[in-house]
This record gives C-alpha cells, structure tokens and sequence, in this order.
C-alpha cells in the first residue's frame, strides 16, 4: 500500500508539474503573437494533446501563426513558433519560423541551433546577387502538427 500511494504522489506531481501548449503560449510575449481567443478575424485550433496551437484568420488565409512544442530525447522543450502575413497589394507573402526554449522564465532563440541558417544567397547561385534591398527571403516550413514526442 505505502508503494501504491508513493506511485500516486510521484504521478501527481509529474502532472501538477506539467505546463499546457495553451500555458507556454500565454507566457510567450511576442510582437507577432496573436491572442488565443477566437474571435471574428482569429479562429483559434488548440491541441493539448499534440501540444499544438494553430491560430488563422478566416478572412485572409496568409494570416496564420502556429506554435509548438517538441521533446527531445533529453525531456528539453523545444518550442516552434512560426508565423505568416500577407500585403495582397504587393503580392508578398512573408513566412517566419523560429525556435525557442523557454528556461529560468525566460525566452531564448534557438531557431540557428534547430534548423540551417539559409539565406538569398544559398538560392541564387553564381550570378552577381542583386542589391540587397532586393534580397528578401523568406523560407516556408510547416510545424508538424502531430508527433511522437509532446511536451
């Protein structure tokens, strides 16, 4: 019996312990970061259990931010957080997708650590590249919804 109950309390713990996708989210200050709350321009999908948020504006499909967490082999949270907007009359889309981990309540970036730090020039090939207010570029990763490792 005292095992049973050592077995409960240690499982309580790990679950009181435990920080939701929605919790993480919410400690995630970010200039680009949308309110989890569905509203008439915000339609709000969360999955706890694929630690998973994807928030889009119905009006304007290029209006979307997603945010994830990874687990690595190690329990370290990787969190994805990605986020696109458009200027239909310009014809740009631009897409944004950065890594973070969140330690001693604070943010930091990783996303050079997680993924290659491409740029225009690694596109372009030999020609001359152009002058750099022509550079722009923008990468377009998706974060998988579901995976085997949650946070």
């Amino acid at each position: 019996m005292k095992n049973l109950i050592s077995i409960f309390l240690l499982i309580l713990h790990k679950v009181s312990n435990s920080q939701s996708i929605q919790e993480f989210y919410d400690l995630f200050k970010y200039a680009q970061r949308k309110s989890a709350q569905n509203t008439s321009t915000n339609q709000v999908t969360i999955g706890e259990k694929d630690a998973f948020i994807k928030i889009q504006n119905p009006k304007i499909a290029d209006d979307a931010i997603s945010f994830k967490c990874f687990t690595k082999e190690d329990k370290t949270k990787i969190f994805g957080f990605q986020y696109s907007a458009s200027q239909r009359a310009l014809g740009l889309i631009m897409w944004r997708t950065e890594f973070y981990v969140y330690k001693n309540k604070k943010w930091q970036e990783i996303t050079n650590q997680v993924r290659p730090a491409l740029g225009f020039k690694d596109y372009w090939g030999t020609q001359t590249l152009p002058n750099s207010l022509l550079q722009e570029f923008n990468l377009d990763m998706a974060l998988a919804q579901k995976t085997k490792k949650l946070c």
